[in-house]
């Protein structure tokens, strides 16, 4: 099959090609596709993955750090397990393609990565955080290779970070929860309550709630009735900030600490001042803290990676993983996937290398205070986790 048009619209899906490179004559360029939600609710996040990506792609391109030029096309999942599958469908039917980068939800992941085993393509999500989405890989019936990695810590991980803090730090024994229906917010809430209670606190109510809903004020009381001392919430921005904003407009002034689905600017635009306060979970360590900072080059990847979202580094740091194992493989499906397994690589956060199933073996994780004034989640509190896997 020869190379997908630029202009590929279906009503399920939407290719937008970033490089111009595909209309010119000479070599055919490599295909990294970035499979995001660029439309909808989680759209500036996946923008952000999008556009950070592409700086990796600038700079490798700029220095011909590999024969052919590389050539970013990015699909828009909508933030739809439904979509996302629907997108990898159509990456899978284009041999050109080398590696995905994305999704961003769980949900997406667990439904697409399916998809890209069965044609061997990688697939390194920036964001996706549920447990399942490498696991999955060890199950019998995987239909293919072990071709997901991951770069962000699983929730299991964070959830007992989060409940640690809420217990030792905040001094606080009785929380509710409120989660969302997808994979990602029943996940990191069940991940939260285990390790909560077994540190001695009572989880002593719940919330669920579909994902889009945009009336809390009933939540929010049903929250406050059950003596709660603080509530976690496991879900997307959106409805964290609606959340807390009901709260603090029903005078209940109770801590609110959130997930990593939370941790965006649009967080403050949606709660507004009732966001002052709130904690959120930020996946990796404040900048200062990697060894690379303080070059020239990483100074400057940083600079243009800002404004892009909490997973923007993660993005531009899969991207350069993605652009180091080609140098060790060359231009082949087969070989960038080995190359990936045995990957070693230091980049913005530090040391990265993925364990059996595709779980980065070392990451950090901080728990940051919203400040309302600046519009910035300022660190309180850093971990750095090796998370187990079985293999």
């Amino acid at each position: 099959m020869g190379r997908l048009p630029k202009k590929v619209l279906l009503p399920a899906v939407l290719m937008v090609c970033f490089s111009a490179a595909s209309c010119r004559r000479g070599p055919r360029p490599i295909d990294i596709a970035v499979a995001v939600p660029l439309t909808g609710d989680m759209a500036s996040e996946g923008r952000g993955i999008l556009k950070a990506v592409q700086l990796a792609v600038d700079e490798a391109n700029r220095a011909k750090a590999l024969p052919r030029k590389l050539e970013v096309v990015a699909f828009d999942d909508r933030g739809s397990p439904r979509e996302a599958a629907n997108v990898a469908q159509l990456i899978v039917s284009e041999p050109g393609f080398l590696a995905v980068i994305g999704p961003y939800t769980s949900d997406c992941a667990l439904e697409s990565s399916r998809v890209y085993a069965t044609a061997g393509i990688p697939m390194i999500t920036p964001a996706a955080t549920n447990p399942a989405v490498t696991l999955q890989q060890s199950n019998p019936g995987w239909p293919g290779p072990r071709v997901v990695f991951r770069v962000v810590p699983t929730d299991d991980v964070q959830g007992a970070f989060a409940a640690r803090f809420v217990y030792e730090r905040l001094k606080k024994r009785r929380v509710a929860l409120a989660y969302d229906l997808s994979a990602y917010g029943m996940g990191l809430a069940k991940s939260f309550r285990k390790t909560f209670e077994e540190l001695g606190g009572r989880v002593v109510g719940r919330e669920s709630f579909a994902v889009g809903q945009r009336d809390f004020a009933g939540e929010a009381a049903a929250l406050r009735k059950t003596g709660a001392q603080a509530v976690y919430f496991s879900g997307i921005y959106p409805e964290a900030a609606l959340l807390v904003r009901a709260m603090r407009d029903g005078g209940w002034g109770a801590p609110f600490i959130s997930g990593d689905g939370a941790n965006t600017p649009e967080f403050f635009d949606i709660a507004g001042p009732a966001s002052q306060g709130a904690y959120v979970t930020t996946l990796g360590a404040p900048p200062r803290g990697s060894r690379r900072v303080a070059s020239e080059s990483s100074s400057t990847a940083w600079e243009g990676l800002k404004g892009l979202g909490p997973f923007a580094p993660f993005a531009y740091e899969a991207a350069e993983i993605v652009i180091e194992a080609l140098k060790q493989s060359g231009p082949s499906r087969s070989g960038l996937l080995l190359a990936l397994h045995k990957i070693r690589y230091r980049g913005l956060l530090g040391a990265v290398s993925f364990d059996a199933i595709g779980n980065a073996r070392s990451r950090a994780l901080s728990m940051a205070r919203a400040d309302y004034d600046s519009r910035r989640f300022l660190p309180v509190s850093v971990l750095r986790s090796r998370p187990a896997a079985k293999r």
